[in-house]
C-alpha cells in the first residue's frame, strides 16, 4: 500500500532503535582515526547472482520462517515519521531468535529459564511496550509453528511462553490476543501447525489452573463437528484430558462447551462385541483364561486342539488374544505390560511370517486391536497401547505402516470420525496421526540416543589423544633439559594413555555399528509409512487436492465451511510426508515417485512438494 511504500522510501525510517549506537555515523568516502589520521575504506563490490525464481533463491539461501498474525499497526506501526522503521521488526525478530538459540542448549528448569530471563531484557524500543510484547509473542509462536520442524524442541517454546507470562504481568493478555487471532484464522493453518498449537495450549492451560477465556469461543458448540474451529477446540480438550483429571477439565469449561469433552474414559464396547462375534466365541474363552492366568503355552495349545486356530486363522486368533489381554489389563499401563509380556510368545508365534507355508507376518492385526479396543472411547489409551507393543518388540514400525495402509484401503473396517470410530481407528482421526508419528519418532529417538553415546565415546578419545600429546611434549621437554627421570615417567604415562586410547577406539567402533543400524531402520520405518500413505491415498484424494490447490476461501473463521473428510485425510498425509521426509532414503523416495506416477496433477504436486520440497522432485517431474 501507499503508506508502506512511502515509509520504505524515507531514509529516516530506516533507522533502527533496537541497535544502540556505538559510534558516530560515517559520512563521505573516509573517516578520521585517532591522532588525526584519515582512513579510506576499499571499494565494496557486491557479487551479482541470478535465480530462475523465488523458489530457487530460497533453496540456495533459506530464510528463517516468519509468521504474520496480528495487523501491522499492532506489531511494527505504519512506518510514520518518528515511528518505528521497516527494519525494526526484522531486527527484533532476529534478537528473539538469536536469544533462543544462545540460551536453549542444555537448559534446566529453574524459577525462570535463562532464555525467558534474557527475553525480558532485550534492548527493544521503549516507546511502544505493548507493541514489543505483541511482537515477542508473535515471533515465539512463529518459531514454534515453523514447518517442517521448529529450530528447537516444541516444549522449549512452551516453557519460554509460560515464564514470560509469570514474569511480565501484561504479557498474558498480549499472548491471548495473538492466540485469539490465530483461532479466528485457523482455517488457513496447516494441519501439523494446528496440532502443535493445540499441544502448546493444553500444556499451557494445565500449568495455569486451566484458566482461559472460553466464553469468547462458545460459538463452536453450534458448529459442525468437522468445522476447523471446533476441530481445534476438540484437539485442545482431548489433550487437556491427558494432562489433567477428566472431571476437572469438564468443570473448567462453560456448560455450552461440555459437548467438546470426550466420553468418559472406557473401553470401546462396539469393537469388543465385533471381535467376539467374529471369533466364534474364542474371545470369551480367552477372557476366562486371562482370569485364571493361564500361561501362553497352554493358551496356544488350546487354540490348536480346539480347532479355533484353524477356524480363525493366525490373524484372527492374534486379534482375539490381543483384545482379551488388553481388555483384562485395562486398569492401567502396568497391567497392559504384564498381560502382553505373559502372552508374548503366543502372540509372536501367531503373527510371525512362515516361509515354508508361504504366509506373511500379520503383526499389524495387533496394532489394529490395540487401537480399536480404545478407539473413540479414551483420550490417549489407543496411542499408549500401541506404544507398549512397540516398546515390547511385539510389533515393528513397518507393522504400523501396514495397519495404516489397510485401514485406508478397507474403509468399512474403521470409523470415519472421532465420535464414530466404533470399529477401529481410521486415517483422519487424531489417534491415527499420533500412532503413525509414534512409530517413526520412536526409532528416531533411538537413533539420536545411539548417536549421543557414540559421540560421548568420541569425545573421550579426543580428550585422551590430547592428553597423550601433552605427555609427549612433556617427555621431549624433559629429555632436552636432561631430566631423564621425568622423561621416563612421561613415556610411561604415554604408554598407559595409548592403551586407554586403544580401548576407547574399539568401544567407538562398536558404538558406530548400532548407529548405522538405527539410521537404516529409521529410513526404512519412515519410508514404509510414507509409501503406505501415498499408495493408499493418492488414488482417492484427487478432488480434495484440486480443491486445496484452488484459492483460499474468503471466510476461514467461525463462518468457514466444514472440512470434508478427504480434505483432512490429505492434510494429514501432507503433514506426515513433510515431517518425515528428512528420514526417508533414496530407495523409498524412488518408490514414492513411482507410486505417484498415475496420480492426478494436483495430488502429485501436493504430495511431491510435501515429500521433497519445492526444489525436490516436483509434481510435473513425477507425472512425466
Amino acid at each position: 500500500n501507499e503508506v508502506r511504500k512511502a515509509g520504505a522510501q524515507d531514509d529516516a525510517s530506516w533507522s533502527v532503535k533496537s541497535i544502540p549506537p556505538v559510534t558516530d555515523i560515517i559520512t563521505g568516502d573516509s573517516f578520521e582515526l585517532g591522532g588525526g589520521a584519515h582512513h579510506t575504506p576499499p571499494p565494496l563490490k557486491v557479487a551479482e547472482m541470478s535465480f530462475s525464481g523465488a523458489a530457487e533463491a530460497l533453496a540456495a539461501y533459506p530464510v528463517r520462517p516468519r509468521l504474520r498474525i496480528l495487523p501491522q499497526e499492532q506489531t511494527e506501526g505504519l512506518w510514520d515519521a518518528g515511528d518505528w522503521g521497516p527494519l525494526e521488526r526484522f531486527v527484533t525478530e532476529e534478537y528473539i531468535a538469536d536469544t533462543l538459540w544462545a540460551f536453549e542448549p542444555g537448559f534446566r528448569r529453574e524459577t525462570t529459564i535463562p532464555a525467558a530471563d534474557q527475553m525480558g531484557t532485550l534492548p527493544l524500543p521503549a516507546d511502544h511496550p505493548e507493541r514489543c510484547q505483541f511482537l515477542v509473542a508473535e515471533t515465539l509462536f512463529g518459531e514454534m509453528l515453523a514447518l517442517p520442524r521448529p529450530a528447537h524442541e516444541a516444549v522449549f517454546y512452551h516453557i519460554v511462553i509460560q515464564d514470560l507470562c509469570k514474569a511480565i504481568p501484561s504479557f498474558p493478555k498480549m499472548m491471548a490476543k495473538v492466540v485469539g487471532q490465530m483461532f479466528r484464522q485457523i482455517g488457513r493453518m496447516e494441519f501439523e501447525a494446528r496440532e502443535r498449537l493445540a499441544d502448546w495450549m493444553a500444556h499451557h492451560l494445565s500449568c495455569f489452573d486451566l484458566a482461559w477465556p472460553w466464553q469468547s469461543w462458545v460459538h463452536v458448540a453450534d458448529q459442525p463437528s468437522n468445522h476447523p474451529q471446533r476441530t481445534f477446540c476438540n484437539s485442545v480438550v482431548r489433550r487437556l484430558c491427558r494432562l489433567s483429571y477428566y472431571d476437572r477439565v469438564k468443570e473448567s469449561l462453560p456448560d455450552e462447551l461440555h459437548c467438546l469433552v470426550p466420553n468418559t474414559p472406557a473401553l470401546n464396547p462396539d469393537y469388543i462385541l465385533e471381535t467376539l462375534n467374529g471369533s466364534s466365541g474364542a474371545l470369551r474363552d480367552l477372557q476366562a483364561f486371562m482370569k485364571e492366568k493361564k500361561p501362553a503355552g497352554e493358551v496356544m495349545e488350546w487354540l490348536k486342539t480346539s480347532g479355533k486356530l484353524d477356524a480363525l486363522g493366525r490373524a484372527g486368533a492374534a486379534k482375539a488374544l490381543t483384545v482379551a489381554a488388553l481388555q483384562h489389563g485395562q486398569k492401567c499401563i502396568t497391567h497392559h505390560n504384564v498381560l502382553l509380556k505373559r502372552y508374548e510368545s503366543a502372540l509372536v508365534e501367531l503373527t510371525k511370517s512362515d516361509a515354508e507355508a508361504g504366509e506373511d507376518g500379520c503383526a499389524d492385526v495387533m496394532v489394529a486391536a490395540a487401537a480399536g479396543v480404545w478407539a473413540g472411547a479414551h483420550p490417549h489409551m489407543a496411542v499408549t497401547a500401541v506404544s507398549r507393543l512397540l516398546e515390547l518388540g511385539l510389533v515393528a514400525p513397518n507393522d504400523v505402516a501396514t495397519w495404516v495402509q489397510k485401514s485406508i484401503d478397507d474403509e468399512t473396517a474403521a470409523g470415519t470420525d472421532e465420535d464414530g470410530a466404533s470399529r477401529g481407528v481410521a486415517w483422519g482421526t487424531a489417534d491415527a496421526w499420533d500412532i503413525a508419528c509414534l512409530a517413526v519418532e520412536t526409532v528416531a529417538a533411538d537413533r539420536e540416543d545411539r548417536e549421543w553415546r557414540a559421540n560421548a565415546v568420541k569425545r573421550k578419545v579426543d580428550a585422551a589423544e590430547a592428553q597423550a600429546a601433552r605427555a609427549a611434549a612433556d617427555a621431549d621437554r624433559a629429555a632436552s633439559q636432561g631430566r631423564h627421570v621425568d622423561a621416563g615417567r612421561a613415556k610411561e604415562a604415554i604408554g598407559r594413555i595409548e592403551g586407554k586410547i586403544a580401548k576407547l577406539r574399539a568401544e567407538m567402533d562398536d558404538a558406530a555399528l548400532p548407529v548405522e543400524h538405527a539410521s537404516a531402520q529409521l529410513a526404512d520405518s519412515a519410508g514404509a509409512l510414507c509409501l503406505a500413505l501415498v499408495k493408499s491415498l493418492a488414488p482417492k484424494l484427487g478432488d480434495a487436492a484440486a480443491a486445496a490447490a484452488g484459492p483460499t476461501p474468503a471466510e476461514v473463521g467461525k463462518d468457514a465451511e466444514p472440512e470434508p473428510r478427504d480434505a483432512r485425510a490429505l492434510a494429514m498425509c501432507v503433514a506426515a510426508l513433510r515431517r518425515f521426509r528428512s528420514y526417508v532414503g533414496a530407495e523409498y523416495e524412488g518408490k514414492v515417485r513411482e507410486a505417484l506416477g498415475g496420480a492426478s496433477t494436483e495430488v502429485a504436486t501436493a504430495l511431491g512438494e510435501a515429500m521433497s520440497g519445492r526444489m525436490g522432485f516436483s509434481g510435473a517431474g513425477m507425472i512425466e
